[in-house]
């Protein structure tokens, strides 16, 4: 399938994605309360082909542990900002250890819970 190709294809799918983008913003979704945006992302997933799997929220490790297992990082955050956090800092550090000159100032930004604006999330 060529890039093209691709393209194509997401674009084809662009009603599809904005109905469960609004869905999912109609879902009263705070922490604590994620029951509402589960079930629609469950209908996406099966609409898909994909067989959602309902797994209860158990630790094999300490949430804070940082557990690596071969080519994955087990724990709070790995997956999701912190990962993220750390993606984009590494990015901002290897194009200046490469000596990379920027054309236009960079600004990194860091909160916790961004989802629910607490943390810092308004003043950023």
């Amino acid at each position: 399938m060529t890039d093209e190709q691709v393209l194509v294809a997401v674009e084809a799918q662009r009603e599809w994605m904005e109905e469960l983008l609004t869905r999912l913003v109609r879902a009263p979704t705070t922490l604590g309360r994620e029951d509402a945006g589960q079930a629609i992302m469950a209908d996406a997933f099966a609409d898909c082909g994909l067989a959602p799997v309902d797994v209860p929220h158990l630790w094999t490790h300490p949430p804070y542990a940082a557990v690596r297992e071969g080519d994955w990082l087990y724990g709070r955050g790995a997956g999701d900002m912190k990962a993220g956090l750390a993606a984009m800092t590494g990015a901002v550090q290897a194009l200046r250890t490469a000596g990379v000159e920027l054309r236009a100032p960079v600004q990194l930004q860091s909160v916790v819970e961004e989802e629910c604006t607490g943390h810092g999330a308004l003043q950023t």
